[in-house]
């Protein structure tokens, strides 16, 4: 955890602590040689030069400053100056000294709490990276210890811990999940059920050794460019057992049930459904498209000279819908470019 430093700064206000210090005794410089001159005795200015080492020109300028300020006064005998310093320097000086120790002894006090602090922020990283290691999340973490999301992922993050990508590692499935899910229960099902994530039931069934099945989507544009394949009956090298509900499906399916009647019939997933039947061997049929009734006059219509475009206009249907209900209604189509009639 971070040092208090609202604590830090009230502790510091300069109304309480800085009372009675002078700028112009900031310099370290400038305090040195107001303490040569403390004594209130006159001193020649070469060798108050000679003791601060000292330019000439850079010792001028900060008597000049003290003398600007009445700390200090000056006097000439033949062709030596001295200098000392006056009774309001004098007081001016102690006052410094007397606020300087004020604001040591607070600076003392403010770096053994930030000390402390610190100390206090490693023992807390400890039992953050402790209790993340046992489970909890960095959002439970936070909550617990008053911290913000990041401050405590940062923290986590100095004390060297592997932060995990998916969460908590949740127990491994139930044999009720994974009996479900063997019988051809999707896993969304499987969550649904449990009243859980799709994400945990997944992890939960790979914790637990089970081996998922594929997908069983075709691949983008596979299913237009493999013909369709009939239906595969049971037959003595199907690993199906005749008498199972599998192979119940199977037969049913075979004989023109949908994939949608089974999944209602047995109260499964259609999903579920589709993969005992892909697992059973069987090849899906392709799917029917659903013509709606044809429009009364439609064929008349058409045999009378009116083109697929000017029918699908009129009866508010694609004009590939036009075209495949006029298939399916035995009509032979005229050849391309062939004019129809007017309106």
């Amino acid at each position: 955890m971070k040092p208090n430093t609202l604590e830090a700064s009230r502790l510091l206000k300069p109304s309480k602590y800085a009372i009675g210090l002078d700028r112009t005794f900031m310099l370290p410089v400038r305090l040195i040689i107001a303490t040569m001159l403390v004594d209130l005795q006159w001193h020649e200015y070469a060798l108050i030069a000679e003791a601060t080492r000292m330019t000439s020109s850079d010792l001028s300028g900060h008597l000049q400053k003290l003398n600007g300020r009445r700390y200090a006064e000056t006097k000439r005998a033949g062709q030596h100056s001295y200098w000392r310093l006056t009774e309001l320097g004098k007081e001016k000086l102690s006052s410094h000294i007397d606020a300087s120790r004020r604001l040591f002894a607070v600076a003392e006090e403010c770096l053994q709490s930030f000390q402390q602090n610190d100390r206090s922020a490693g023992n807390t990283g400890k039992k953050l990276a402790q209790d993340y290691r046992a489970g909890a999340t960095i959002r439970e973490l936070a909550d617990s210890y008053g911290l913000t999301f990041y401050s405590a992922r940062e923290t986590l993050l100095a004390e060297g811990v592997l932060l995990r990508r998916n969460g908590p590692t949740p127990p491994p499935a139930s044999p009720e999940m994974v009996n479900s899910y063997s019988n051809g229960s999707s896993i969304h099902d499987v969550a649904k059920e449990h009243s859980v994530s799709y994400d945990a039931a997944r992890r939960m069934l790979i914790a637990a050794g089970v081996k998922l099945r594929p997908k069983s989507n075709p691949a983008k544009g596979e299913a237009a460019r493999t013909p369709p394949i009939a239906a595969k009956p049971i037959n003595a090298d199907s690993q199906v057992d005749p008498d199972s509900t599998t192979a119940e499906m199977v037969r049913k399916y075979n004989d023109g049930q949908t994939l949608e009647g089974l999944a209602e019939e047995y109260s499964r997933s259609y999903r579920a459904v589709r993969t005992l039947l892909l697992e059973a061997g069987v090849t899906m049929r392709p799917p029917k498209i659903q013509l709606p009734p044809t429009p009364p006059g439609m064929v008349n219509a058409y045999n009378h000279g009116w083109s697929i475009r000017q029918l699908a206009i009129k009866h508010d249907m694609t004009y590939s819908r036009t075209r495949r209900v006029l298939l399916a209604e035995g009509v032979v189509l005229r050849g391309v470019g062939r004019p129809g009639s007017a309106w």
